[in-house]
């Protein structure tokens, strides 16, 4: 992973923005450019996907947006969150860059789901698919149950070789056995989508 150094809140989302915004224009038109343009379009893509500053850490919403976003907490009151100021104004663009930034994945995982079913697609655009798919399993939260839900049937035969190890398909695993701190820099559902469903976006 790649990523800048920022040295304020404004400078990161600035960043991301400007990042998404390449990305759903490249995504747009990847398959309607000339065919010696393909690979570097979907060479950038894949970078882009790759940026730092798309991990869950920088777009979740960490203690100090979570104290802004609070009804208890007054709108003018600025919370001091990782040595970054942040106010009202940052959270309302903090939003619209998570919006825009889920409306990529979205529109990503539909050109992928469509690219999958090709047969001898370009490098570059596997490459592509491979990742986002790689990618789409932990930050789709939808897309990582559908996928489960048709790898995994109860009518399916016990493999041997499954059983008795923690990645057991077939038995729950139990609450306190995860690794909370782990399963954390995971939960884009709970750091990120409950945040934008909670403010109706």
């Amino acid at each position: 992973m790649v990523s800048f150094i920022y040295k304020s809140s404004e400078s990161l989302l600035a960043a991301q923005k400007l990042l998404t915004g390449l990305a759903r224009n490249l995504l747009d038109y990847c398959d309607e450019v000339p065919i010696t343009l393909k690979p570097v379009i979907y060479e950038c893509l894949t970078l882009i996907l790759n940026r730092g500053e798309f991990d869950l850490n920088f777009m979740g919403f960490g203690k100090g947006y979570k104290e802004l976003m609070s009804p208890s907490k007054s709108q003018t009151k600025a919370v001091d969150a990782a040595n970054m100021k942040i106010d009202m104004k940052n959270v309302d663009q903090k939003l619209k860059v998570c919006l825009t930034y889920q409306t990529f994945l979205y529109q990503a995982l539909q050109k992928v789901l469509e690219k999958l079913n090709q047969k001898g697609i370009p490098d570059k655009e596997r490459e592509f698919v491979e990742q986002f798919t790689a990618i789409a399993y932990f930050r789709i939260p939808e897309f990582r149950n559908k996928l489960l839900e048709n790898l995994i049937r109860k009518e399916d035969p016990i493999i041997d070789e499954w059983r008795g190890t923690e990645w057991g398909l077939d038995e729950e695993i139990l609450e306190e056995q995860k690794n909370q701190q782990f399963v954390s820099l995971f939960d884009w559902e709970n750091e990120f989508y409950v945040y934008l469903r909670v403010n109706n976006i």
